[in-house]
Order: structure tokens, then sequence, then C-alpha cells
């Protein structure tokens, strides 16, 4: 036998430390008597019977179920098991179907955890880009899983959203916060449309403060700057982003066979979107986008223009396994190679130096090619042509 060491809780050692394994005192079926000797050399006594339940997911179904009770002596444990087989002998209780019904979908709500509701949600949604969907499971990977992994949606609080919203702020720019919190956000009301909780936890969240860009909207006549600055091969580029808000994908996907420069009223058809890397043709950034874009006469010449200079290119084969489109059909803007165009050599090579030139190092160096599409918009919107 061990004997414990000085100042050991003796009560805690013989139930936790256990010497040897159970012996059958009387056993009949089921039903049984086993000692078992403990460290601190008292005996323990543990009576074993069978009662009957209901099955909570099963109305109709009865079954046996081993019930355990421990006792300090034989006689105890005699008495204890006796007692439970009278018990055992009593009829069911009958349960209210409709109590037992709400106790297992309840059961079964707690089984949902928050990362793969969120995950499950987020698929289903329609009318998004390879990119955007690509985009947004990143979020939900690094930023929500980890968080939440083995928070069940019903046991969410909106105090624990709000002290996740600042560990997210810690760490993350306000404006990724922003799309983290509303990929989470429309899960949880996703969650009361569908019963899993009464209320949205991720309701009245204080979220950090996305500072808005000082750089403004530019004017018609700084868009024309910036284009007669560029390098004229991409001086279409310019014109087509601010004067038809057509996005940097757009313009760069563009097709000669997406040109309709003789019709009455003559317009591109955007239908593809050149990807960021690798310079792959594929889908426009959502269903919606996929439209027709009507040319004023300035645009209409414009491009004649660029085709005069610049020849369509054969059509290039893309042995991509990526690529949505597998083959360039002439890309109406390349690069001095014939090549789609790169984003981010565009970016930082082409139109960033562009824009100072044109505008000056404090004016042209926070302008963006996306802020063409904005500063469009804005002029419809001042015009009374556009509602937002």
């Amino acid at each position: 036998m061990v004997i414990p060491q000085q100042g050991t809780n003796y009560r805690k050692v013989s139930i936790v430390a256990k010497a040897g394994v159970r012996k059958r005192v009387e056993r009949k079926g089921y039903e049984g008597i086993y000692y078992q000797d403990l460290v601190s050399g008292s005996r323990r006594y543990i009576a074993t019977w069978r009662k009957r339940v209901i099955d909570p997911t099963h109305p109709d179904l009865i079954k046996w179920k081993s019930v355990e009770k421990r006792a300090a002596t034989l006689d105890k444990a005699k008495r204890l098991r006796a007692e439970g087989q009278m018990a055992a002998r009593e009829p069911v209780a009958e349960v209210d179907p409709e109590k037992r019904l709400d106790d297992a979908i309840e059961k079964t709500k707690s089984l949902i955890l928050v990362p793969k509701w969120v995950e499950s949600l987020d698929g289903m949604k329609l009318g998004r880009s390879p990119d955007t969907v690509k985009r947004d499971a990143s979020l939900i990977r690094n930023h929500v899983t980890p968080y939440w992994s083995k928070t069940p949606v019903t046991s969410v609080r909106r105090l624990d959203v709000q002290k996740w919203v600042k560990a997210l702020d810690a760490k993350l720019s306000p404006a990724t916060v922003a799309k983290v919190f509303g990929l989470f956000k429309s899960a949880m009301e996703e969650a009361v449309e569908n019963d899993l909780i009464s209320k949205s936890p991720a309701r009245n969240v204080d979220l950090p403060t996305v500072v808005e860009s000082v750089t403004g909207f530019l004017e018609v006549s700084e868009i024309r700057t910036i284009a007669d600055a560029i390098e004229p091969r991409y001086r279409l580029a310019v014109l087509l982003g601010g004067l038809c808000g057509l996005r940097w994908q757009e313009v760069f996907g563009l097709t000669t066979d997406d040109l309709f420069l003789d019709d009455e009223y003559p317009h591109v058809y955007v239908r593809h979107g050149l990807k960021r890397n690798g310079g792959i043709l594929g889908d426009t950034k959502s269903m919606r986008s996929a439209r027709q874009v009507t040319l004023t006469p300035e645009l209409v010449t414009a491009v004649r223009d660029h085709l005069a200079a610049y020849p369509e290119q054969e059509s290039e084969i893309c042995e991509s396994p990526k690529c949505g489109a597998k083959e360039h059909d002439g890309v109406l803007i390349t690069n001095t190679v014939g090549r789609p165009v790169s984003y981010w050599n565009f970016r930082s090579r082409i139109f960033g130096p562009a824009a100072v030139d044109a505008l000056g190092e404090e004016r042209g160096g926070t302008v963006h090619f996306h802020l063409l599409r904005h500063s469009h918009f804005r002029h419809l919107q001042d015009a009374g042509d556009l509602d937002m």
C-alpha cells in the first residue's frame, strides 16, 4: 500500500488515485455489486443496475440505461441497488412530445459552431467573382475561425462580439475589420432567420472608424491631363476609366470583339476581367458587372486612334489552368510586347508617375486608377444623371 506524504488530503487521494481494478461481490445479469480498494486503505462499493428511459429523439422508443451508485459499506450498496430495482419496475413517465422535440432541436442547435456556420453561408452567396470568394474565405479562415473555433452559434453574446472586434482592431486596419465583421454579421442575421437564435449578437457593435481618403475626386480636366501625360499606349485606358467608369480589370480585359463603334449608339461590351496575377482573362467582378457602356464621340475617336496606332495583336493561347477564357482574342490595350498588362507594373511604373507629372507630387501622389471610376460617378451624380 502506498503511504501518502505528510499533509496530503486523504479524501482527495482516495477519490483520484485508485488501487487496482473493480472486484465483484455478486452479479446477476446487468445488476451487481463491486468493491475497490483505495490508496488510503479503505474500501469503496459500487452498486449497478439498469432502468428504462425514453429516448429524447424518438418519442416511441424506450431504452435501457445503466446506473451506478457508490457507497462506503456493503449494506448501503445493497440498499441502493434494491431501491433502484424497485424504481426500475415503475412505469416510465410520459414526456410531452412537443417538449421532447424542442429538447432535441435545442441539442442540435448547440452543435453548430460559429466557423462552420459562417463558412457554409458564405459559400452559398451568389454573384461574386472568384477573387471575392477567395478573399472572403481567407478573411474567415484567418480572423473568424481562430477566435470562434469552439463556440456554438447559440452561445455567442453581443459583449463577446465587441471583445472580438476590439482584438481585430489591434492588428488590422479599420477597413479590414469592417469587411470581417460584415461577413460575421450577415451570418448571425441568417441564424436569426433560420430560428437558431432569437436576436443577432452582432447588433449595435462599435466598429473602428474608417478614415476616408483626403484625395478628393478628380475633375474632368484633371482626367484629361493625366491621359495626356501617360504613355500614348495607355491614354485610352485613362479615358475609359475616367469618362466611362470602367474598373482596371475591365479596361484591360476589353478585346476588339467587344467594340461596337459603328452601331447607332456606339458602345463597348464589358464581359471580361483581367486578373491581376498572370494577365489572365476571366469573368467580371460580379454577374451584374457584365454590361454595355455607351461611348461619347470623343471616346469613339480615341478608340479608333488607338487601333490605328497599335494594331490588333494575334490571339494567344493561355496555358494556365486558372484561365477562364483559354484564349486572349486580340486584347485591346496591351503592354509594349503585345501581352496583357500587369497590374502591379502599370500601377507603380506607368500610372503613378504619370499622375505625379500631370498633377504634381502632393496631388498626383495620392491618385490611384480606381479613383477615375469614383470620379466618373460623382460627375454623373452632380449632373443629376445618377441617384446614389
